[in-house]
């Protein structure tokens, strides 16, 4: 069976050379990852140091209560950077 290239396949990430992660994982490269994370770019020397991003929301909260949405979205997105420091056993 054919697949069709995901649409970020267009895109090289590897460019400026501070990509940590890459945009799919998995066994067949496929999955989409749920985290960023990037190094902090220097003008000299390298570092070690990298700034990591996710996302979450819930829409059906959100309609109920946008107030409680947001809150729920934020405590997602960090459950999922927590999730991911600890199956890469890195410290947070």
């Amino acid at each position: 069976m054919r697949r069709a290239l995901p649409h970020t396949s267009a895109f090289d990430s590897t460019v400026g050379a501070g990509t940590v992660l890459m945009p799919f994982g998995g066994r067949r490269q496929m999955t989409p990852s749920q985290v960023m994370a990037a190094l902090i770019p220097l003008e000299r020397g390298g570092t070690g140091t990298c700034s990591v991003m996710s996302y979450g929301f819930e829409p059906y909260r959100s309609e109920a209560d946008p107030y409680r949405g947001a809150y729920c979205s934020v405590a997602e997105s960090l459950a999922k950077l927590v999730a991911w420091a600890r199956l890469n056993r890195i410290a947070v």
